[in-house]
């Protein structure tokens, strides 16, 4: 199922775990919000999608 505009918050979003869910679920069509603990470690993980 895909669903379109659909909003998920991921915590810990610039982990290993976390950044793969992003991945996934913006390959999904999802609207993705995180968390992070440093914010250096959020901008890499932008930069993956």
């Amino acid at each position: 199922m895909r669903m379109t505009g659909e909003r998920v918050l991921v915590t810990g979003g610039s982990g290993f775990v976390g950044a793969h869910c992003i991945m996934q679920l913006l390959d999904a069509g999802y609207r993705v919000r995180m968390t992070v603990r440093a914010l250096t470690r959020a901008l890499r993980t932008c930069a993956l999608s």
